[in-house]
């Protein structure tokens, strides 16, 4: 779920009760920017797993996969992993919407 602290009331109940009555062989995973946003039985029932930023030519690798394909310039691969911040996500989008 991203961004999960971007639910509203009903979406976090709805969650909640999946995370308290989970199918078998589920996984979840919340991506949260602040963690002190979600509900406190929702944070109770989650491990917490900090990731870093991805550098810049992780975030490439990323995108080799993808379509369009990232820049072959290397000004370009740079303007695109700083605007991108260390996140996949947003290093998609930008190649693929032209940020």
């Amino acid at each position: 779920v991203d961004p999960a602290d971007d639910m509203n009331t009903n979406a976090a109940n709805a969650l909640l009760k999946n995370l308290e009555e989970p199918p078998a062989r589920t996984l979840f995973i919340l991506i949260v920017h602040a963690p002190g946003s979600l509900l406190p039985t929702i944070r109770s029932r989650c491990q917490m797993v900090r990731l870093t930023p991805l550098a810049p030519d992780e975030l490439m690798g990323v995108l080799e996969g993808t379509e369009p394909p990232p820049p072959v310039d290397p000004a370009a691969r740079a303007a695109l992993a700083e605007r991108a911040g260390g996140s996949a996500r947003n290093a998609i989008l930008l190649t693929q919407y032209g940020g």
